[in-house]
């Protein structure tokens, strides 16, 4: 496209954030697979609010959660009393 301003070679970068004109994201959801439409999500990432929710209770569940990278022999954090007591 010879005027697309993109195609410049001083051009930014098309990033994320980038708005990309008449072209639409197409995603599939992580919670229930179906394919969607990013720009026409009300709850962007997920197709819809359900399925935010869904996510949102297996985190609070602890069903699902980041990595743990520490050595087999770690022990979890010990929280303690404030020092004010004494």
């Amino acid at each position: 496209m010879p005027n697309d301003p993109r195609s410049h070679p001083h051009a930014p970068p098309m990033t994320a954030e980038t708005p990309r004109p008449n072209k639409l994201t197409r995603l599939t959801c992580a919670t229930c697979g179906r394919s969607f439409i990013l720009e026409q999500s009300p709850a962007a990432p997920f197709c819809s609010e359900r399925c935010r929710m869904i996510d949102l209770g297996r985190w609070l569940e602890e069903d699902i959660g980041l990595p743990f990278e520490g050595d087999p022999g770690d022990a979890p954090v010990d929280y303690r009393e404030s020092d004010s007591e004494d």
